[in-house]
């Protein structure tokens, strides 16, 4: 017979054995072996790593996804699933889709497949998205708490702990791991026939490309986006000459990319003839290179536009700053200054306006405009929206062009108190020293005398105390900063008769002058007028008779830019000699300093200036 002793110390160590075994059985299991391993794959994930082959290999893919539902099993269609692409075309060299699946429990897809690879980059993804509407991995608050995604189309993310991918070599290792972050390049390095890419792109941006072609020449375009029922991710490519459309992206000429059902790829030649060209590409805020709501394409990191050439001799970039001579430019503009250009359109002609300036989200701070005509209508402008991206912080640039009928036009740039030429507060551009706006001639065949620059003008405004010791800002003539010369045309600002601007709530001032007669008024003011009253505005007045020969109505002016009380009146007036009194009031709210609602294109100019001109139409 054993001792008692014995016998509780074997019944221990049966105990702790039975613990041991308990404990194994309850861990997870070791992660597979393998060259390139997914695994503890959640939903709404995009996975990716890189391996190059420096030898032929066969290697083995053992992957496990999902069918959007049980239903759907035959039709093939995957919610979650990998695939490997190759990076120098781009191809997809496997993909679940083509490979032999097995239908698992429930929902589960599964496979395992042998497959040849040659030298070269590969890319080895796993989208765990979904590809239905409403299948994205978006649940509310309920779900969460209640588990409600039974029954609600999103069953297959029920199998997200079967989930994974190994991709593991034959024999030998004949594969290496490259390890490559999400910013590597799109294109092997030393691709000879990349012209320019603007892939991976994210939403709500723009990306642009000038380029000339000097003989006829063949352009591949690749291109990934967003094309439903209406477009939303895609590009074009325009002949700047005339603003036609040599390719477009649409619907019609794509294919699908893999994933979602809205991925589309154009991968195709365009003919070009030699001209200058502008190869465009627009995303919006939803479906974009690392923000994905469905099944992404099979070529993620290609979401944009990318331009390839055998003829790079005839295909290159093109800086119109380099390539030729503007005919208005105004450059290194420094804190609060605001400059003004006046040019003549002879005959009908194609410009292109480069634009260098501050912008937020909402707001611009340096930005430039051109209008038309004595009623200064708007016929471009620097915007959040259409600039893009300059380098530092809210630098924005803007490339435009513009088919302008016969007129006088006006090209206006304007500066706020900081972040200029003078000092960067944030960051200076790319090309610091295009800060303003430049003005080229797009056909070069074009007669030179088709477009006359009249004046360049060079204002600023400085601080000031008023009377009472507050901030007031005056027209004045800025330093030119070092280094900068000339501007062509450029002459001494126009100085007023009378200018009373920059005015605040609660102001009545008044100004006499002179007229002698000889010429005309040049009139502009901005202020507050609607349809039911005049709030901000200005007249002029006979001194001797009390007459008012004019004044700011509703019906002789125009919008000024933001909100719709902002209105602008820009003229002239034909005067007998005399005396006069120009006048502007403003009421208690809505002015300079202190706008309630969005201020106009000038806040500055809210009053009024007078000048003197030689002729009618001098500011046509």
């Amino acid at each position: 017979m054993k001792r008692p002793g014995i016998i509780r110390f074997e019944l221990l160590l049966l105990a702790v054995l039975t613990l041991l075994v308990l404990w194994r059985v309850m861990q997870p299991a070791p992660p597979p072996d393998g060259l390139v391993v997914y695994s503890g794959i959640e939903p709404g994930l995009l996975l990716e790593e890189t391996f190059r082959v420096e030898q032929p290999v066969r290697v083995v893919i053992d992957a496990t996804g999902s069918f959007e539902s049980e239903e759907q099993a035959d039709s093939i269609s995957l919610a979650a699933y990998g695939w490997v692409l190759r990076r120098e075309d781009r191809a997809v060299v496997w993909s679940m889709y083509s490979a032999p699946l097995r239908k698992g429990d429930n929902t589960l897809a599964l496979v395992t497949d042998t497959v040849a690879f040659q030298p070269g980059v590969y890319d080895v993804y796993f989208a765990s998205y979904g590809n239905e509407d409403g299948s994205s991995f978006e649940l509310s608050l309920l779900d969460g708490l209640f588990d409600l995604s039974v029954g609600d189309g999103y069953v297959w993310r029920d199998d997200a702990d079967e989930w994974r991918m190994v991709v593991r070599p034959l024999g030998d290792a004949l594969a290496a791991p490259v390890l490559l972050d999400s910013a590597s390049p799109l294109f092997l390095p030393g691709e000879k026939e990349l012209l320019w890419t603007s892939a991976p792109m994210e939403g709500r941006e723009t990306a642009e490309h000038l380029f000339g072609v000097t003989r006829t020449a063949e352009v591949h375009v690749y291109a990934v986006g967003e094309i439903g029922e209406e477009r939303m991710d895609y590009g074009w490519i325009e002949d700047v000459s005339s603003g036609e459309r040599v390719w477009d992206m649409r619907r019609e000429n794509t294919v699908p990319a893999g994933g979602w059902e809205v991925n589309r790829l154009f991968d195709g030649t365009v003919s070009l003839s030699p001209g200058l060209y502008r190869a465009v590409f627009r995303t919006d805020p939803r479906q974009d290179y690392g923000d994905w709501v469905r099944n992404p394409p099979f070529d993620p990191a290609g979401w944009g536009v990318s331009l390839f050439t055998t003829m790079p001799e005839a295909v290159q970039p093109v800086d119109p700053w380099e390539e030729q001579e503007p005919f208005i430019r105004i450059d290194r503009v420094g804190d609060s200054e605001r400059h003004i250009a006046r040019f003549r359109v002879r005959a009908p002609a194609r410009i292109a306006v480069y634009a260098l300036g501050e912008m937020g989200d909402e707001d611009r701070y340096d930005y430039a405009t051109i209008t038309a005509g004595p009623s200064e209508r708007v016929v471009w402008e620097m915007t959040p929206e259409r600039s893009l991206p300059a380098g530092g912080r809210n630098n924005r640039r803007e490339l435009a062009f513009l088919d302008l009928p016969p007129g006088i036009y006006t090209a206006t740039y304007q500066t706020d108190d900081s972040h200029s030429y003078d000092g960067w507060s944030h960051g200076e551009p790319d090309h610091p020293e295009r800060w303003g706006v430049t003005l080229f001639q797009v056909d070069e065949d074009m007669n030179s005398s088709a477009i006359e620059v009249l004046t360049v003008d060079r204002e600023g405004f400085i601080e000031v105390p008023d009377s009472e010791g507050d901030s007031v800002f005056a027209l004045a003539a800025p330093a030119r900063p070092a280094g900068r010369a000339p501007f062509p045309g450029e002459g001494a600002p126009g100085v007023p008769l009378v200018d009373l601007t920059g005015l605040g709530n609660r102001e009545h001032l008044s100004a006499p002058f002179t007229f002698e007669g000889e010429g005309f008024l040049r009139i502009r003011a901005v202020g507050e007028v609607s349809l039911s009253g005049q709030y901000d505005y200005g007249w002029i007045e006979n001194t001797e008779t009390g007459e008012t020969v004019w004044e700011m109505t509703w019906q002789n002016t125009i919008p000024a830019g933001g909100d719709d009380r902002n209105r602008m009146f820009v003229g002239t007036l034909s005067l007998a000699p005399g005396d006069y009194t120009v006048y502007f009031m403003t009421d208690f709210s809505h002015a300079y300093g202190d706008f309630e609602d969005s201020p106009p294109n000038d806040p500055e100019a809210w009053g009024i200036r007078v000048f003197a001109s030689r002729t009618p139409e001098e500011t046509e």
